[in-house]
């Protein structure tokens, strides 16, 4: 067992990665980094700290995308916090840096690019390709052989059906589904999807 492990950001998603590392007791220790800590912070028990120059394992707890890629371009020692209580089938790749919530399943042969959230209940299936710093979020299902290109947010009970492609840059909104191709980066809600705005 690692003895500690620090965690970069204090918001929401961290409590939720602090929590599946506590369940899977594969460190004694975590430390919270924030820059915006406040004097004597904790969560879950632990301190928030704004600069912690101790060298550890480290993972970015960042819900979004964009700041977890800065973030871990930075680091070096990198980890994946993947929870016993999820299902990783036969032939699945998983990149540095990644978080596999609490009933995610990833199908066979499904491969997940670096810094990529699978959230909580998410479903990924057979031979699906995931980008880099994705977001896929809670009681999402992306159906088997889909690509998604990076920075991709599938947002909460979303649906994407087989074989689709999303390119770079693309935000898709809660509970929406995706039954052809997005080619275009944007801000897609619906069932089926439209475009509502660029991604800024």
């Amino acid at each position: 067992m690692d003895r500690e492990i620090t965690l970069i950001g204090c918001g929401g998603h961290s409590r939720v990665v602090a929590s599946v590392i506590i369940k899977n007791k594969n460190f004694n220790r975590i430390i919270f980094e924030d820059k915006n800590a406040k004097k004597d912070e904790k969560i879950l028990g632990f301190k928030v700290l704004k600069n912690y120059k101790k060298k550890t394992k480290t993972h970015i707890a960042i819900g979004d995308n964009t700041e977890r890629a800065l973030h871990l371009r930075k680091q070096s020692e990198i980890v994946s916090v993947i929870s016993k209580f999820s299902i990783t089938e036969e032939e699945v790749e998983i990149g540095k840096g990644c978080f596999i919530g609490n009933g995610a399943v990833l199908g066979a042969c499904v491969s997940v690019g670096k810094g990529t959230i699978v959230n909580t209940n998410a479903v990924i299936e057979h031979q699906s390709v995931i980008g880099d710093f994705n977001h896929i979020s809670v009681g999402t299902v992306v159906c088997g052989k889909v690509t998604t290109g990076s920075n991709v947010t599938l947002g909460p009970n979303c649906t994407v059906l087989d074989e689709i492609s999303i390119c770079d840059n693309v935000i898709v909104g809660a509970g929406s589904t995706v039954i052809k191709n997005i080619t275009e980066s944007g801000v897609y809600v619906g069932s089926p999807i439209r475009k509502i705005r660029e991604n800024k």
